[in-house]
Parts: structure tokens; sequence; C-alpha cells
């Protein structure tokens, strides 16, 4: 039990200890909510890079020696979210809401900045940042747009680079989900289509679409 100092109607004020009233303290209560809700032991624990030591070890620590067994078999800590040289931080108060952003630039633009990065790697948030997500977003969606009026014109055998995408991208995003690299395969994919869009053949066509509905269920852009 933590000391607190709270008082009133405020939760943490209810718990009373030898040392006076108090609240659970902060590593033990994600122990107690992870063991309720997910058991002894389970496959991923998400968090940011600040929160490694000590709240990830106090976490495991506690865990292991209560349940006898591995806590978390896969770690993804993020790095942070800078504004110049300062992290986003509600104390700071640089933060910007997401229905905010939402409401002015769209969910896709958002996802688009997050994505554009490994979620280890620090991203520098600037307006070149961001209007490069409104370029690109607006890229991806009038290619799925133009895509749809694309005539088979040729027969034979599928294009390869076409149909290695969805592989590339899919080694990737299993390398400790490296959104950035998938997303670099898929304007290369974008830019190769393009240039051959009136040598198309039925095989070739459905990669195309396929590699957008991959794109929509892997990613989240597209919708399709």
């Amino acid at each position: 039990v933590s000391q607190s100092r709270y008082s009133g109607d405020d939760p943490s004020s209810i718990f009373e200890s030898p040392w006076g009233k108090g609240r659970p303290g902060w590593h033990i209560e994600c122990s107690a909510m992870s063991h309720k809700y997910l058991g002894e032991n389970f496959d991923i624990h998400g968090g940011g890079a600040d929160l490694q030591f000590p709240h990830h070890e106090n976490e495991i620590a506690q865990s292991e020696a209560a349940n006898q067994c591995p806590f978390c078999n896969n770690w993804a800590h993020n790095e942070f979210l800078n504004f110049g040289s300062e992290k986003m931080s509600k104390s700071l108060g640089n933060v910007i809401k997401i229905r905010d952003f939402v409401n002015k630039f769209g969910g896709q633009v958002l996802r688009h900045v997050l994505l554009s990065v490994h979620y280890r790697a620090r991203l520098e948030w600037t307006d070149e940042v961001l209007q490069r997500a409104v370029d690109e977003v607006r890229r991806i969606h009038e290619f799925a747009v133009e895509v749809k009026t694309y005539q088979v014109v040729t027969t034979g055998a599928g294009d390869p680079e076409v149909a290695k995408t969805i592989e590339k991208m899919q080694d990737e995003l299993a390398n400790d989900f490296n959104s950035a690299g998938a997303l670099g395969h898929y304007f290369s994919f974008l830019r190769h289509v393009k240039g051959m869009k009136d040598h198309l053949n039925q095989e070739t066509l459905n990669q195309v679409h396929a590699t957008n509905k991959f794109l929509s269920d892997a990613m989240g852009f597209l919708n399709i």
C-alpha cells in the first residue's frame, strides 16, 4: 500500500493501512488487473519506453513471484512522440487531442502519421510530417479509386513484382510490426502498377485488388 494524503470522496482515500489512509501501489494495480482479465500469463504487454523501469520490471517481479510462471511473452515499448526537442506531455501543455485532430484532418491521416515510423522509433511531430501524411493518404485513396477503372489489356502470366507485394508487406509486419517498411513496399507497388496499367492481364489485376484489400485489413487504410 502506498501512502496517500487524499481526502474526501477521492477513491484513493478509502483504504486503511498501518501508515494511514492509502491506495494500492501503481505497480501492484497493474499486476492485479492483468491477472483478473488476462490470467497468470499472456502474450503481449505494451507501454511507453519510459515505463520499462521501474514499472514493468516491478510488474514482472511481483507477478512471477506470486504466480510462479512467466508473466508476459512479448513486450512492445513504444518511443515518444516529440514536438521539437520535447515529448508530448499533458504537464508541458503540448498535447494534441485525438478528437480535435480527427475532426480537422480525419482518422486516416492520424493513422498514417503513427504508422509511418516504427513504433520503437521516436516520432518528431512537424508540419512537414503532417503534410506528407495528408499527401500520401490522398495518393492511396486516389489510387484505390483509379484501379477500379483499370481494364484487362493482355493475356499471360501475372506480374511477379505485383504478386510479391503482399508477401513483402507481411514479412515487414511480422518483423516486430515494421509498419513503415510495409508502407514502403506498398508505395513501390503503387508506382509500379500505375506505370504498367496499359499492360494489365486478369491475374495481375486480381493481385492489385488483393493488395489493396490487404492494406485495408492489415493496416486500416481504405476501408474496403
